[in-house]
C-alpha cells in the first residue's frame, strides 16, 4: 500500500521555520480552505496565506497573482495582530532580483501523490 496518499500536502508551518526562513519560486497560486488563497513552490511545497500576507503580496506585485508566477519570495517566522494579541505567524517577503536577473517561468508544481499515481488498464 503506498502511503503517500495519506500524508497530505507539504504547508510550510511555524515549526518548518526554526531553522531559518525557506525561500521559493512560485509555481502556482490557487482557492484554499477558509477563504485563503494558497501558494505553491516550484518544490511542491505550500503556503496557506493570512491576510496580512495577501497584503504584502498586493503591495510587492499587484492584485492579479497569475503576475506572482515565476517571482521569489522568503517565508520567515514573524508576528501578526490578530484578535487584538500578537501571534507567531510565517510571513512572506518578496525577493529582489539581481541586476540583470529576468523574471522566469517556474517549472510546474510536482503533481501531488495518491491515488492520481496508479496506472491505468487498458
Amino acid at each position: 500500500m503506498k502511503m503517500t496518499k495519506y500524508a497530505g500536502a507539504s504547508f510550510i508551518g511555524l515549526d518548518d521555520l526554526q531553522d531559518g526562513p525557506i525561500r521559493g519560486t512560485i509555481a502556482a497560486v490557487e482557492p484554499g480552505q477558509y477563504d485563503k488563497p494558497v501558494i505553491t513552490f516550484s518544490n511542491g511545497m505550500k503556503l496557506s496565506c493570512n491576510k496580512t500576507n495577501v497584503s504584502i503580496l498586493i503591495r510587492a506585485l499587484g492584485d492579479e497573482s497569475d503576475d506572482y508566477l515565476g517571482e521569489k519570495i522568503e517565508v520567515y517566522a514573524g508576528t501578526i495582530r490578530y484578535q487584538g494579541e500578537d501571534q507567531a505567524a510565517p510571513l512572506v517577503r518578496v525577493l529582489e532580483r539581481e541586476p540583470g536577473e529576468k523574471k522566469k517561468q517556474p517549472p510546474p508544481p510536482k503533481p501531488p501523490k495518491g491515488d492520481l499515481d496508479d496506472d491505468i488498464p487498458y
